[in-house]
C-alpha cells in the first residue's frame, strides 16, 4: 500500500501572529506564525480519517486566514 504525503499551508493577511493546531488521534501539533501573507506548512505521512484543525489569531491581531490541505501535491481541501 502507497504511503500518502499530507501538507496543510496556512496564511495570514493582516497584522499580529496566528496559530494553527493540528490534531490527529492523541497527538497535537501547533505553530505560530506572522500575520504577514507569508504561507507556513506543517507536513506529514499519517493521518486518520478524521482531525482536527484550529487557526486563532493572537490577541490583538487581525487580518484574513486561508488555508489548504493537500494530500501528495493535490488539494483536497481549502478555505471557503
Amino acid at each position: 500500500m502507497r504511503r500518502r504525503h499530507y501538507t496543510l499551508a496556512v496564511s495570514c493577511a493582516g497584522t499580529g501572529e496566528a496559530t494553527f493546531t493540528v490534531k490527529n488521534d492523541d497527538r497535537e501539533e501547533m505553530r505560530r506564525f506572522d500575520c504577514d501573507g507569508s504561507a507556513v506548512q506543517q507536513s506529514g505521512e499519517k493521518a486518520s480519517s478524521r482531525f482536527e484543525i484550529d487557526i486563532a489569531g493572537r490577541p490583538g491581531s487581525s487580518g484574513m486566514v486561508a488555508w489548504t490541505l493537500l494530500r501528495d501535491d493535490t488539494p483536497v481541501l481549502s478555505s471557503p
